[in-house]
């Protein structure tokens, strides 16, 4: 301390760095009237400390009186607060105002800026500290806190981590990212002659990711740096709790590990609040209030997630669809990882956790063909790491009964976002250990997993697998909706095979099922197949029979996107004008298959009838592969996505699409887009998919572009 005055601010010798934003905005806070008793929160080692002593600095040319310092962290009765603060402006008496405190309220009349450090431990120390605020009238108080004080006049400011290095930026990001910016500074600290290479920069972007960029853990992994190359430091960022020790022997002993840290936090909650951070651990990302209340077994699961909440152990965020989670940090998740594992709780939590998942997963599977499939398949996308976890213990405790509904769910999934072969791993292991019981699994989730296991074999081209899994499928299905499910992918084998009559008739019995079990979508997807079957084989009659009645049936239920398909299948057979046969539907869907402005006779696309588009022209014929690119490509995919999709080298994908922009005449991806958008060749081959739901085409069972087999013959 400065010329050994208790309550002098802290001289700092290091540079505050990432928090140019936050320090500007404190100091212009601390300017504003009514900005007389500001709160930074935020997790341990977040640096509340270092940005409040800096914007105090900064600030202090404001204040006649100057800034001073109060540390209540070997405070530990909150009734010994108010002495020590009033004792940080020169009064003793702490009750009422005599001719030494008329001098002191002369002198913060003045202004005076006081900062309050470490509240966390004293909060019922708030109301008379805060009354301080009416007993001098020109003094202002800046706290930090692990949480705030709930007290009227407080303005709160939660302090986030520094920024992290983006995914996929190049080289000269990450040492503008204010993580790895701190950190390298704290490295050169130690060693001066530190750099940036291209050998080591991804490490210490690695580095600042598993450490949340929590300056405080920053700081100690500097230290580290000293003995390990930043690629071994981040291996052994395994036990970052553990390895993260500062040598520095004047720093406060609970700022010397990151585990001393976490623990003054954790040593302050209560014994409900302690139980559910430890198993909060279990979770993978997010937990949503319901599952925190399930899966942790909370008597009150709204206020102690909210105290977790408000003592900045946990972290709320709004998913896309609207369902609120709660985060904690890597390093916290950890802490309380260790502390789960300490208390014996970890079996208990783990398989309340894969139970809860597991749960989730059957009403996913249960929505499969029905009218909210789609909206729960995508539901997986929120619960991804959650489910995965699960799935890794289920199967694991050879619980068939909990990993099939996770595969299933996880593969219809994957089977939506282009992503059959994450899909199918996971369903090959947890059928791999069913089929070495005696005894088949309760219910239907075999024959669940087997119809999805077989949906993903059949648009990745593995027909004969396809083939003898919907057998399976078929034998022991006692739901008749999967029934129809599979008799309906049984038509798209046939297709794929080239042998449309036998396409004809599963097609048609799906549709019969399907009508019988009130499944609206399923037969109005059988009926769409039918027609495009019917429009190969030139009964344009028949086909269009199909069509308006498929149309008709998608308007009934309201799928927008299915009802765009249908009309640009009838654009095409009756040779309309696009913009004459949708004009009165969701524009939005319409323009994803083409654009309304769209000549009047639709534009060739390549054909499975003798080189020939829709309207017998003859049209530049396209491989199998380029065939896959064109779909992928009007999907909307990019270059590497396409690539990744069909196993393939980006610039093989790339040489293909020049191919296809050559051979069909298009001017760019826009227009290759529209063309294969064109109802005659929208069939796509194995492995394409486009815009539309790959859940709706295979629970409606009938074919949409979105992952049926290619009605196209492969080359």
């Amino acid at each position: 301390m400065a010329g050994g005055d208790p309550h002098a601010l802290p001289v700092t010798t290091d540079a505050l760095v990432g928090r140019d934003t936050e320090l500007t905005a404190l100091v212009r806070l601390l300017a504003e009237p009514d900005s007389r008793l500001l709160t930074l929160t935020g997790p341990p080692g977040v640096g509340k400390t270092r940005l409040a002593i800096a914007a105090a600095v900064v600030a202090a040319p404001r204040f006649p009186a100057g800034a001073r310092f109060v540390d209540l962290s070997e405070i530990r009765d909150p009734e010994l607060v108010p002495a020590a603060v009033l004792g940080a402006v020169g009064c003793c008496d702490i009750g009422a105002p005599t001719a030494a405190d008329q001098m002191v309220g002369a002198r913060t009349g003045k202004n005076e800026l006081l900062v309050i450090d470490n509240f966390e431990h004293v909060l019922d120390a708030g109301p008379p500290v805060a009354a301080t605020l009416t007993r001098f009238p020109g003094l202002r108080l800046l706290m930090t806190s692990r949480e705030r004080l709930h007290l009227r006049a407080e303005r709160e400011i939660p302090v986030r981590p520094l920024g992290l290095a983006r995914t996929g930026d190049d080289r000269g990001w990450p040492t503008v990212a204010p993580a790895v910016q701190m950190l390298v500074e704290r490295v050169r600290r130690l060693e001066p002659g530190f750099e940036v290479t291209p050998a080591n920069h991804v490490a210490l972007v690695e580095i600042c990711a598993r450490l949340d960029g929590l300056p405080l853990a920053l700081e100690l992994a500097a230290a580290q740096l000293k003995l390990f190359a930043p690629g071994e430091l981040t291996f052994r960022l395994g036990h970052r709790t553990s390895i993260l020790v500062d040598p520095v022997r004047d720093a406060p002993q609970r700022h010397r590990t990151l585990r001393a840290a976490l623990a003054w936090s954790h040593d302050l909650l209560t014994p409900a609040e302690r139980a559910a951070f430890r198993r909060l651990s279990v979770f993978a990302g997010g937990a949503t209030l319901e599952g925190a209340e399930e899966v942790c077994d909370l008597a009150d699961p709204v206020g102690t997630i909210a105290s977790l909440v408000d003592k900045s152990l946990l972290h709320r965020r709004i998913r896309p669809d609207g369902v609120a989670e709660f985060v904690m940090l890597h390093t916290l998740r950890e802490y309380a990882r260790e502390l789960l594992v300490e208390h014996g709780e970890e079996e208990v939590a783990n398989a309340r956790h894969a139970r809860y998942f597991a749960n989730l997963a059957v009403v996913v599977g249960t929505a499969i063909g029905e009218a909210d499939e789609g909206t729960r398949v995508e539901s997986v996308r929120f619960e991804q790491a959650n489910l995965c976890k699960a799935l890794v213990y289920a199967t694991a405790a050879a619980d068939a009964g909990q990993s099939l509904p996770l595969a299933s769910a996880l593969g219809w999934y994957a089977d939506r976002q282009d992503r059959r072969a994450d899909g199918a791993g996971p369903l090959d292991r947890a059928q791999a250990a069913v089929d070495s019981r005696q005894r088949p699994p309760p219910g239907g989730s075999q024959t669940h997993a087997l119809l999805i296991a077989a949906v993903l074999a059949l648009v990745r081209g593995d027909l004969d697998d396809a083939e003898a899994l919907l057998r399976r499928v078929l034998v022991v299905e006692e739901d008749r909706p999967h029934t129809a499910i599979a008799t309906a992918f049984q038509g798209h084998l046939a297709r794929a095979r080239g042998q449309p009559d036998q396409a004809v008739g599963h097609h048609a019995r799906a549709a019969e099922m399907f009508t019988t079990l009130g499944n609206l979508s399923g037969a109005a997807w059988s009926r769409f197949d039918l027609g495009l079957l019917a429009h190969h084989r030139g009964d344009a009659d028949v086909a269009a029979s199909h069509l308006r009645e498929s149309l008709t049936r998608f308007r009934t239920i309201g799928d927008a996107r299915a009802v765009a398909r249908v009309s640009w299948a009838l654009t095409a057979l009756e040779d309309l004008s696009p913009a004459g046969c949708v004009r009165r539907e969701p524009l939005a869907h319409v323009r994803r298959l083409g654009p309304p402005e769209t000549p009047r006779k639709p534009p060739p696309v390549p054909a499975d009838d003798g080189g020939r588009d829709h309207a017998g022209r003859p049209v530049a014929t396209l491989t199998t592969r380029e065939l896959q690119v064109a779909h992928l490509v009007a999907d909307g995919s990019t270059n590497r996505q396409i690539a990744r999709s069909l196993g393939i080298a980006e610039k093989t994908t790339e040489a293909h699409l020049r191919n296809i922009i050559r051979k069909l005449g298009a001017r760019n991806r826009a227009e290759v887009a529209a063309r294969v958008s064109a109802p005659k060749g929208w069939a796509p081959c194995p492995g394409c998919r486009s815009a539309g739901p790959a859940a709706r085409s295979t629970a409606a069972s009938s074919w949409s572009p979105a992952s049926s087999p290619c009605s196209v013959p492969r080359a």
